[in-house]
C-alpha cells in the first residue's frame, strides 16, 4: 500500500510546490519563483512544462546567464528541437546581442533545412522578439522551401502591414489569391 501510494503523494507535491512558484511568479517575487522552479526540475529535468515555467521566470528576472545556461544544457539531451534554438535566440535578443540571437536562431533553422515547419518556429520566436525583417527572411527561406507556400503568404503579408511594407503585402495576398481564389473573403478581412 505505501509502495502504491508514494509516487502518488510525491507528484501531489510537485503539484503544488508548481501551483505555488506560479503564484510567486504571478506576484513578481521572481527570487522565490525561481528558487522553487530549480528544486522541481532538479527532481524532474524531464518535465518540459517545469523547464518553460524556469526559463519564463528567469528571463523575467533578467538572469539571462543562467536562461542561456538551462536552455544550451537541454539543446545538448535535445539537438534537434528548433524550438530550444528560438528559446536561446529570444534570450540573447533580450540581452542585447543580437548577432548571437541571430545565429542561434539560424542553428535551430540548419537541424531540419528542409522542414518548412522549421522557418516558422523560429520567425515567430522573431516576432516575438519584435524582430521583423528577420521574421521576414525566414519566411520567405520557408517559402521558398515548402511545399504549400500559400501557408507563408498570410504571415508575410501580415508582417508587411504592421512594419508599412503595404506594396509588399498587397503583393503577397494577390498571389494567395491567384493560387487560391477562394480566399477572397479572408484576404478582404
Amino acid at each position: 500500500f505505501l509502495i502504491i501510494h508514494q509516487p502518488i503523494k510525491s507528484q501531489v507535491d510537485i503539484n503544488n510546490k508548481i501551483m505555488l512558484a506560479q503564484s510567486f511568479e504571478q506576484a513578481g517575487d521572481y527570487d522565490k519563483a525561481i528558487k522553487l522552479f530549480e528544486e522541481i526540475y532538479s527532481v524532474q529535468p524531464q518535465n518540459y512544462q517545469v523547464f518553460e515555467s524556469l526559463n519564463r521566470v528567469y528571463t523575467q528576472a533578467k538572469k539571462y546567464e543562467s536562461s542561456v545556461t538551462l536552455i544550451q544544457n537541454r539543446i545538448k539531451l535535445n539537438p534537434k528541437d528548433i524550438n530550444l534554438f528560438g528559446m536561446l535566440g529570444s534570450t540573447y535578443y533580450l540581452m542585447g546581442n543580437e548577432s548571437k540571437a541571430f545565429d542561434a536562431w539560424e542553428d535551430g533553422i540548419k537541424t531540419q533545412p528542409e522542414n518548412q515547419m522549421s522557418y516558422r518556429i523560429i520567425a515567430n520566436h522573431a516576432i516575438q522578439r519584435r524582430a521583423f525583417e528577420k521574421a521576414i527572411d525566414y519566411l520567405k527561406r520557408g517559402k521558398a522551401v515548402s511545399e504549400n507556400p500559400e501557408l507563408y503568404a498570410y504571415d508575410l503579408a501580415n508582417i508587411y502591414s504592421l512594419t508599412m511594407q503595404y506594396k509588399e503585402a498587397a503583393s503577397e495576398y494577390c498571389s494567395l489569391l491567384e493560387k487560391q481564389p477562394t480566399q477572397m473573403s479572408a484576404v478582404e478581412n
